[in-house]
């Protein structure tokens, strides 16, 4: 399997560093209002790896995704912040409700629509207030091997001392400013310098949340989550990344992932020989997603949540599929028209595969036919490549179109249904996007449209009109084909 590294910029075969598990860890949540579409998208990018690493790579997955409950503050996503409040305190406020309170409603909500999409549970989903302990300490080797001092509000890693930062993103130190939006913080020894550990005084009196530490009461950076949580949760061997792979949006790459290397190749300088990286083998981001070709924001009004689209009659699997239709790699635009061709595709494919499961073959055991072979290894392949969404669907809506006109002409082998069946299977073992329960056709609406097909064959027209009519009363549609027929659930 082929993956696209963005540490390095180019794909990489992928091979588990123990060759059995893939040790994967996802940026999730900052639970203080709800996810949106462009979210969502990077979590079913996520998914997407983890069902190929399964599926086609034939590996066991450890998969940890976070959910920040404290610490991201109103700066963090502009540059190198470390001002402004804490996302969960000023919700908090704002709402009238503890920081726990605003965290459980959000979780709750994300936990909901996690499940509308059809995403893996992951094997551990770490909250940033439950490592507490485990942050503390990790901030506490940084200052006691001089990669972070203390200042009079905070703790912050000093940035001149790793060398390596931004590998990752193209950010190299003497190319970096200090954030037009940013007050530079005179404290500190470089304004690139960012936040380990914030004391929670001054501006940051207000914070709702504050542990004890060595360094007085106070909360965590955002960026020293996720490192000491992959750290407990994966632990650390000398000489090798903690992680196989790190996902994540593109707007991680800088400077939230890059800032996650500097302070995880800081504890563990031996492991640094890897492009400078303690953490992770490989980074693997989602493109952003325009929404009418411009930047989704709620100024625009144009920040959408799942509940919009369920709201606007569409399943949350046609958003999945829309992601899916398009490689991670690429910007997606969302578009309510592109909504609805998502839709109609899903449809389609929902509709052959009940029609390809409806159909009883009717022609001799030794019937031959020039079908096609089954697409199954060029599928398999396309997502070996990066996981190339695009073709692979390429490749079954072409396998489509050639069974369905072996279905009308009736001159699909049981064995080719078999093949099929079986095609489907693992094209949605990945794709996920069929309804929950697949309807069964009863035994006796199949009697009944049996019974029809003969009546006809023996031209009682009559007859057949009046099975009709009693397998419709019974809420199914009878279709005919060539010398068989098709049935729908109405």
């Amino acid at each position: 399997m082929q993956l696209y590294n963005t540490l390095g910029r180019k794909k990489q075969e992928f091979t588990p560093m123990d060759n059995k598990t893939a040790k994967i860890y996802t940026c999730g949540p900052t639970v203080y209002l709800y996810a949106h579409i462009g979210n969502w998208a990077s979590f079913i990018f996520a998914d997407l790896l983890v069902r190929s690493l399964k599926k086609i790579g034939g590996w066991k997955v450890k998969w940890v995704t976070n959910i920040t409950d404290v610490g991201h503050l109103t700066e963090d996503d502009v540059g190198m912040g470390d001002t402004g409040e804490d996302k969960m305190s000023k919700t908090a406020r704002k709402e009238g409700r503890s920081p726990e309170e605003v965290a459980n409603f959000y979780i709750e909500d994300y936990l909901k629509d996690w499940k509308r999409l059809r995403l893996s549970e992951p094997d551990i989903r770490p909250k940033a207030t439950k490592y507490m302990k485990e942050i503390i300490a990790f901030v506490d080797k940084l200052v006691h091997t001089n990669y972070a001092y203390e200042t009079s509000d905070g703790v912050y890693f000093e940035l001149d001392k790793f060398q390596s930062y931004g590998t990752l993103s193209g950010n190299k130190l003497e190319n970096l400013q200090a954030g037009s939006r940013i007050k530079i913080n005179e404290d500190k020894k470089s304004p690139h310098d960012f936040a380990l550990w914030k004391k929670a005084i001054k501006q940051h009196a207000k914070a709702l949340q504050t542990w004890d530490s060595p360094w007085g009461k106070g909360f965590p950076g955002w960026h020293i989550e996720c490192s000491a949580m992959s750290e407990k949760i994966f632990g650390h061997q000398k000489n090798k990344p903690i992680l196989d792979i790190h996902t994540g949006g593109e707007d991680h790459i800088f400077p939230h992932h890059e800032c996650e290397i500097a302070q995880t190749g800081a504890r563990h300088p031996e492991t640094n020989d890897f492009c400078g990286n303690a953490l992770s083998k490989f980074w693997m981001h989602r493109k952003f997603i325009m929404v009418d070709e411009e930047k989704m924001s709620k100024s625009k009004g144009n920040f959408y949540r799942v509940e919009d689209l369920t709201n606007e009659g569409y399943d949350p699997l046609d958003f999945r599929y829309l992601v899916l239709s398009v490689h991670y790699r690429t910007q997606m635009n969302f578009t309510w028209k592109a909504l609805e061709g998502a839709r109609v595709a899903r449809l389609k494919i929902i509709d052959f595969w009940q029609r390809l499961n409806q159909f009883i073959p009717y022609q001799k055991d030794n019937m031959k036919n020039d079908f096609p072979r089954l697409q199954a290894e060029d599928f398999v392949e396309a997502i070996n490549d990066d996981l190339n969404t695009p073709k692979a669907l390429g490749i079954l809506h072409d396998t489509m179109r050639e069974a369905n006109i072996m279905i009308e002409k009736q001159l699909l082998t049981l064995e080719q249904q078999k093949q099929l069946q079986a095609f489907i299977g693992l094209f949605n073992s990945i794709f996920d996007i069929f309804p929950d329960q697949p309807e069964n056709i009863p035994v006796e609406i199949h009697k009944l449209a049996k019974e029809r097909l003969l009546a006809k064959q023996n031209r009682d027209y009559e007859q057949a009109d009046k099975l009709r009519n009693k397998i419709l009363d019974l809420g199914w549609e009878v279709r005919d084909v060539k010398d068989g027929y098709e049935l729908r659930k109405l």
